[in-house]
This record gives C-alpha cells, structure tokens and sequence, in this order.
C-alpha cells in the first residue's frame, strides 16, 4: 500500500497506570512490532520520545507539547467570583490550586495532609471531581485553610484559574507515563498566568527551570512543607513576570511547526 502511517501515542502507552499485567505484555509486543512500520511517530514530550528510541531502537520520535491555540489572558476582572472572595480567603492568604481528576495518583491526599499542617496564611482549593472529592470535602469541614470547588465547564476553567496565586501539577510517580509526563494543566496555568507547584520528575523540572514558571519539589511531605514556607508576595510576582515574558513562545502556533513538517 502507498499510505503513511503516523502513530501518535497520547502518552507513553505502554507504562500508564492501567496498563499493567496481560494486558500490559501484549500491548508492547504488539507496538513493538508495529512501531517499525509506522512512517513517522509523534509523542508529548522529550523524556517519552527517548524512551520510545531506547526501547525499540527507532529513531526518536518526533515531539509535539499539547500547547494552548493561545494565551487568552484572563484577568482578575473578567473571573467569575473569586476564590478569595467565595470562600473568605484574607489579602494577604496565598491560594493554592488544585484542578482536574480528584482520585489516586495524583497527590490529593499529600497536598491535605501538607495544608492540615500549614494553615494559615497557605490555602488550597480542590476544583474537580472524582473519588476522592468526598474526603476533601470531609476535610474542608475540619481545616479552615481547605476549600472544594465542584467542576466548572471546560470553556470556564481559566476564569476560575486566575482567583488562584499558585497552580499543583499534582502527578505521583505511579507508572512511567506520569514520571515522563508534561501535563496539560501546566499550561492552563501558564494560561492564566500563574506559577506552579510540579514534582521534580526529569520532564517537568527541566521544563519550570528552564522557563522560570515555578517550583519543583521532591517527593515527602516536608519538602512541600519547606517549599511552601519560603514563600512571599515578591517571588511570586517575578515568576508571573516570567510567565508574561514566555507566554508568546509557548504556544500552537509555535508548536505545530513540526507536526505540519512531519506530516509533510
């Protein structure tokens, strides 16, 4: 047959956190036989791209960041009600946020565990949903500093985003897929112009140092709790000015360049 085939895995398809078992040793025996086939192969991130030249000795696959189309600039006057004023967060609080899939793997129950000993003036708010939306909100009727924020509409998420001062990439180090991984909603945060919190996994660190987006931080609980100490209202307005300045090069239009040459 004369047709290409571009294989674009969405993650590291083989190492995620469902695949495991039977179905896990089919799945890589059947890419890898296929993937030498393939005329081009496009993945997410760096670290994906070399585990997939390493383990089937191809050549590294092509890599296309999920970007934003753009960078809408949402600002404090167009957010719906603020977290600050919904939820009777003080000025000088500084509100954490964590947005998406409630449920394990994702650092829930660590980040409760960390604002419980914090308290004030470090606040988070829990916008998703998912299995573990039952034990934030448990939680948020004991701490006064943790607050559940239900699901919004997707084409509403950034105007939520904006009421918060720091963004939690929280991704545990649970399969392969997760530790390689570049997660869309770092750049929601970047989106709306926020720094954020990721875990010092090669992807993400290499990605925050680079920019100057935000923090990494090691994996026990005292080390966010140390992170988090040495924060102030100064640190935090040179890591937004950082995001104005990046914000230009860390989008689609920069970002389809090579899927467009790889097509061609």
């Amino acid at each position: 047959l004369s047709c290409k085939v571009v294989y674009e895995p969405h993650e590291l398809e083989t190492e995620t956190i469902v695949s495991r078992g039977i179905r896990k040793k089919i799945a890589k025996v059947v890419e890898g036989f296929l993937i030498s086939y393939c005329d081009a192969v496009i993945v997410v991130s760096n670290e994906i791209s070399q585990w997939y030249a390493h383990a089937y000795k191809i050549k590294p696959p092509k890599v296309v960041r999920n970007m934003p189309r753009e960078f809408p600039g949402v600002s404090q006057d167009e957010c719906h009600e603020t977290f600050r004023e919904k939820f009777k967060i003080p000025p000088d609080g500084i509100i954490f946020l964590y947005q998406g899939y409630v449920g394990h793997g994702r650092r829930v129950r660590q980040y409760l565990r960390v604002f419980e000993e914090l308290g004030d003036p470090f606040y988070i708010v829990f916008m998703g949903s998912g299995e573990l939306a039952s034990e934030i909100i448990d939680a948020a009727h004991i701490a006064s500093n943790i607050f559940y924020q239900e699901s919004v509409p997707s084409e509403e998420v950034l105007r939520y985003t904006v009421g918060a001062d720091i963004g939690l990439c929280g991704v545990e180090n649970v399969c392969l897929s997760y530790f390689f991984s570049l997660p869309n909603k770092m750049f929601e945060f970047l989106a709306a112009g926020i720094p954020c919190f990721a875990p010092e996994y090669p992807e993400m660190k290499s990605f925050v140092q680079r920019y100057g987006v935000g923090w990494t931080h090691g994996e026990a609980d005292k080390d966010l709790v140390s992170l988090i100490h040495g924060l102030n209202r100064g640190v935090l307005n040179e890591k937004r000015e950082n995001i104005k300045s990046v914000q230009p090069n860390l989008c689609w239009d920069a970002e389809k360049v090579i899927l467009i040459d790889s097509y061609r």
